[in-house]
């Protein structure tokens, strides 16, 4: 049956004001750091900051980030504060009026913005491409318009406008394709070099990983992709990634420290990671605390007593030549798949085979959605 396009009509979780573009949260005993560092400030940069302070809708996520959220026709974005899509978005409301922000007082806006989120902004999830509805999930598609799929038992459904539900989209992030009217997830199998028991076992860890977000409860089985030379292993991971969460970085190099893996991580709902040769023991530990969820400590920057927190929690996709896990924690968490020899006369070029894809993607797409939906019902 052909996709529906809904409207949600839900009460939003923040509130808009008589004005959806500047929903006001008014600060309550908010000082700019600039005020008590004795620095001459003229009135009308003092006012023109606080304007911008006074006027931008809040939520405090449960993770501690604010979140700037903004209405709409559609659906709502949000910005984490601090992130340089909500920095651009100051800077260009203060050039509506006139003004051009220095680093200090965008530094202060945020300060405030933070404390502002944290005292007085309304609470709330926010998700990255997965989150979890009544029934089944929504996914955001990452376009312009913020269209959304739901997904329910036995219903899959185009939201365009009045979802409820606030996605953070990460500055790599691509938009995903939108779904065909009819599925065939069948056309996936011409592209998988694989044995058909590992071809069946593929599509489950897909849909299983796109029906899952990052909760609490939720563990995420590292897809192994184990190949010789020419394979195809890297192709097969972005078949994978454009299904699941598409982004700019594609498949990278392993990071060397947690740190950098939890940046990663924080910023998509899946990793690729290429050429695998092997890692030290504390790396094997790091990849299982990202398969489960758990995060890192540190002490924050410019405090004593403060502790910086980075989430690590992700769907990771290992590729390599070799046999590279001998932990037994890390291998009790792998779905190893082998691929198979590929012969010179069966070889297609990337580009063309990614011609290919692109064309079929859409309806592949719509038929991991419908299975996803089958799965609920």
């Amino acid at each position: 049956a052909p996709q529906a396009e809904v409207t949600v009509d839900k009460t939003p979780a923040v509130p808009d004001g008589s004005d959806k573009s500047d929903a006001t949260v008014a600060p309550q005993g908010v000082e700019s750091s600039s005020a008590s560092s004795g620095l001459v400030i003229p009135d009308s940069e003092i006012k023109v900051t606080q304007d911008l302070t006074l006027h931008v809708p809040l939520v405090q996520a449960t993770n501690g980030q604010a979140v700037v959220v903004l209405p709409g026709s559609g659906n709502r974005r949000c910005f984490l504060v601090g992130s340089r899509q909500a920095n651009n978005l100051l800077r260009q409301r203060a050039r509506r009026k006139s003004h051009i922000l220095t680093r200090r007082e965008l530094a202060d806006i945020n300060d405030n913005l933070q404390a502002i989120a944290e005292m007085e902004g309304a609470s709330g999830e926010v998700f990255s491409r997965v989150a979890p509805v009544p029934g089944g999930i929504e996914t955001d598609l990452g376009d312009e318009k913020n269209t959304r799929v739901r997904i329910t038992a036995g219903k899959v459904e185009i939201v365009a406008a009045g979802s409820p539900t606030l996605f953070y989209r990460p500055p790599i992030s691509m938009p995903m394709v939108r779904p065909a009217d009819r599925g065939n997830l069948g056309l996936l199998d011409q592209y998988l070099n694989l044995a058909p028991v590992d071809i069946l076992l593929l599509k489950a860890w897909i849909s299983y990983t796109l029906a899952h977000p990052k909760l609490a409860t939720t563990k995420y089985p590292i897809l192994l992709l184990q190949g010789e030379q020419g394979a195809g292993k890297s192709f097969l991971c972005s078949i994978v990634q454009a299904l699941t969460d598409p982004n700019t970085v594609g498949v990278q190099i392993l990071p060397t420290n947690g740190k950098d893996l939890a940046i990663a991580a924080q910023n998509s709902h899946v990793l690729a990671y290429d050429n695998v040769r092997g890692f030290k023991q504390t790396m094997a530990d790091l990849l299982c605390i990202a398969s489960t969820g758990g995060a890192l400590s540190s002490r924050a920057l410019y405090t004593d007593a403060d502790q910086a927190i980075q989430r690590l929690h992700v769907a990771l996709i290992l590729n390599g030549v070799h046999d590279f896990i001998n932990q037994p924690d890390l291998a009790q968490r792998c779905l190893p798949l082998h691929m198979k020899p590929l012969s010179p006369s069966g070889r297609k070029s990337e580009v063309q085979l990614k011609h290919e894809f692109d064309g079929d993607l859409p309806a592949i797409f719509r038929g991991l959605l419908e299975l996803i939906a089958d799965v609920f019902a």
